[in-house]
């Protein structure tokens, strides 16, 4: 695990420590301290966590402790705290899920982007952890790196790494047909890939079961129209779209059974097959536990109307009632229910009822209950992954996105291209 890593830091003397972790809030407040108390090995480590209102952050800051977590939003604030390189007490920086660095840019990258790069540079060692370091393809690598070693490796600007690695394309960057392998090169000597499966025998993958279906008549005449024409017609309103981006966007919500009429929230119902389809997967299910990921509110507002007893994860009771075999559905968003989470003792199963457009949201929301957190708890059982997908829709090309690993943008060039033909 994370600490036990730290925990040989901190065997390895004084000058690892303090360690600052950097992460996700939540993760940062309640993820980190609560591992520590799991492991015998781990309890001798004080963890202070620089979270709340300013006070409560300055007096975490300060409290003796061998690693202090922060979330990423606040770090300006804490280096205007210590107020330079004397007073900074951090011997070492941990960034917990650094994606969230993926949009780090030295040229106009904001407050934040500037705080961050100052504490890279007084601090000198950085790890990055991430099971997902290039979710969206490798565009995604240059801003955490960059916090490795500066840029030397990749680019000393993201400028620089997109001239030299890419070109570009109507949709968005493209790599050049060498770059992937001599990134690779270049970053693995600092580098580490670990694989669950190198360790723990018998780990299988999620078992997916996709749950395919026809839009109806009137819907499929909707969805054309949007496809073609990106314009359509609705019982109640109209609908159009910009681009292509707003284009899948817009097909993606039909798919689903829904789709935003006006830039205030409202939607407009146009089926509900999938609603159809999982009552199907609760009856099979026989009353295991159902963990359904959505997408956009108006999915979440009609599971709701008609399975009036599921929850919405919004609390850690919510997480703690669905372990304890309390929920029978529970619904989660994968963009506040993606890190840091463990629900595998509450049930195996899970339903993506809506297309979740981000290949590594998509993983991680699965992993909250995933093989390895099966494993690792006790629990020798599958999980199951069931997918709702209309067919000859991009419902299709997003789930063989997320079998193939696409990024975003070459799951747009394929629709384009198919549609094309």
């Amino acid at each position: 695990s994370t600490l036990t890593a730290l925990d040989i830091l901190w065997l390895a003397g004084s000058q690892f420590w303090p360690a600052l972790v950097l992460a996700p809030k939540r993760v940062a407040r309640d993820v980190w301290d609560a591992e520590g108390y799991k492991w015998d090995h781990l309890r001798h480590l004080r963890i202070s966590k620089i979270i709340g209102t300013p006070e409560e952050r300055g007096l975490a800051a300060i409290r003796p402790a061998d690693v202090y977590t922060i979330n990423y939003e606040s770090v300006p604030w804490l280096v205007e705290f210590f107020g330079g390189q004397k007073r900074w007490p951090f011997k070492i920086i941990i960034a917990d899920e650094s994606r969230k660095l993926q949009g780090f840019r030295i040229v106009h990258g904001g407050i934040r982007a500037a705080a961050l790069s100052r504490i890279a540079k007084i601090t000198g060692r950085w790890i990055n952890l991430t099971g997902t370091p290039a979710p969206e393809g490798l565009t995604d690598l240059w801003g955490p790196n960059w916090f490795v070693d500066f840029g030397n490796t990749l680019g000393r600007t993201h400028t620089a790494y997109a001239g030299r690695w890419f070109r570009k394309t109507d949709f968005g960057l493209e790599p050049h047909a060498h770059s992937r392998d001599e990134m690779m090169k270049l970053i693995a000597p600092f580098t580490i890939s670990l694989d669950a499966k190198d360790y723990y025998d018998g780990l299988e993958d999620p078992v997916e079961r996709p749950v395919y279906f026809d839009l109806p008549p009137g819907s499929r005449k909707i969805y054309n129209d949007m496809e073609i024409d990106l314009f359509a017609e609705l019982p109640q309103n109209e609908i159009e779209a910009m681009n292509a981006g707003s284009k899948y966007g817009k097909c993606s919500q039909i798919a689903s059974g829904a789709v935003y009429v006006d830039d205030f929230g409202n939607w407009e119902l146009i089926h509900n097959e999938k609603i159809r389809l999982l009552k199907e997967i609760v009856d099979e299910l026989c009353g295991d536990p159902l963990l359904v990921a959505y997408h956009f509110k108006h999915d979440k507002a009609r599971i709701l109307k008609a399975f009036p007893h599921a929850r919405v994860y919004d609390t850690k009771q919510d997480e703690d009632d669905w372990n304890a075999g309390k929920i029978g559905m529970m619904l989660a968003h994968p963009m506040s229910a993606g890190h840091g989470l463990n629900w595998q003792d509450g049930g195996c199963n899970i339903a993506l009822f809506s297309s979740i457009p981000s290949a590594e949201l998509r993983a991680q929301i699965i992993a909250r209950i995933g093989p390895l957190r099966q494993l690792q708890s006790g629990h020798p059982r599958p999980v199951n992954v069931f997918s709702l997908i209309a067919r000859d829709t991009v419902n299709e090309l997003d789930y063989h996105r997320a079998q193939n690993k696409m990024s975003f943008q070459e799951s747009i060039r394929a629709y384009v291209k198919r549609k094309r033909r």
